[in-house]
């Protein structure tokens, strides 16, 4: 099975300071990074939850963001220099009246002050389930994502394949006609060679253009990387990506030696599915 790095999830509860939600985005990255945002009472969950996403998530670019909509009007004050630079700078972009703009400022960060400054551990306790929730529901938008890629990718391994096969059958009619050739020019020349050394020296020659090597390192390669779609692992991306990047290797190691028209468009077929791979492959996590 493979996840998805991209992904999304949200969930929302009601407690004696109002609406408390949690929303979760997250998506390609090399490393787990995480973009916090709460306003100041919820600052200290940050640490917390950096544990509880890594644990869980593994690996992506993730922004999580806090917010506490609070129905008890006498819990909080309104911070006035806050709200009028907020004013001022919503008046310097948009023309709409006061009367619109006014309860925008209350919904931005720090318009209110929390007259109940101290966070309590029953509500950060609250928070970390909201947060788990909201892991849960990314967790299965990465999987729904995973299915999705994990078809797109068989589909290209089994054609990259198909022509890998095509290729090898092609390959030893190919090198048949190539060493007939040579043995006929050479003969036309009417020198006295030295069979021994004729054959050693036709043997050289088409041992450079032979390409049944790299045709099996690539047999592998892909039988590697399916291997690796069913592997159990949650966290794969990398190590597939390590795959398509050999794959590449060989296939243009294949075109410098192939020397054949129709080798070549086989090779530049298989180039071009080896790179939608790559193109694939970051989003996996």
């Amino acid at each position: 099975m493979l996840f998805s790095m991209t992904g999304y999830g949200e969930a929302e509860t009601f407690t004696s300071r109002g609406k408390l939600s949690v929303q979760l985005k997250s998506l390609n990255s090399k490393n787990f990074e995480l973009n916090f945002r709460a306003n100041s009472s919820f600052q200290q969950f940050e640490l917390d939850a950096k544990k509880q996403l890594l644990k869980k998530l593994k690996r992506g670019k993730i922004e999580l963001f806090v917010f506490e909509d609070s129905t008890n009007i006498a819990a909080h004050k309104i911070n006035r220099a806050v709200v009028a630079e907020y004013m001022k700078q919503l008046k310097s972009i948009s023309a709409a009246p006061d009367e619109i703009l006014f309860p925008l400022t209350l919904r931005m960060p720090d318009a209110l002050k929390n007259l109940n400054k101290k966070t309590t551990s029953s509500q950060i306790k609250e928070l970390k389930k909201l947060l788990d929730k909201s892991i849960d529901k990314l967790i299965l938008y990465r999987i729904n994502e995973g299915k999705s890629i994990e078809k797109y990718l068989r589909n290209k391994i089994l054609n990259i394949e198909k022509k890998l096969n095509k290729i090898e059958k092609g390959n030893q009619l190919r090198i048949k006609k190539r060493k007939s050739k040579l043995i006929e020019k050479l003969k036309k020349i009417n020198i006295k060679i030295d069979k021994e050394r004729l054959e050693q020296e036709v043997f050289y020659y088409i041992e450079k253009l032979d390409i049944n090597e790299e045709i099996n390192r690539l047999k592998h390669h892909t039988a590697f990387f399916k291997q690796e779609l069913n592997n159990k692992d949650i966290v794969k991306g990398k190590k597939l990506g390590f795959i398509s990047q050999e794959i590449g290797r060989e296939i243009n190691t294949v075109g410098s030696k192939a020397n054949d028209v129709s080798l070549q468009k086989l090779v530049v077929q298989i180039k071009d599915l080896v790179e939608q791979i790559k193109e694939q492959v970051p989003n996996i996590l």
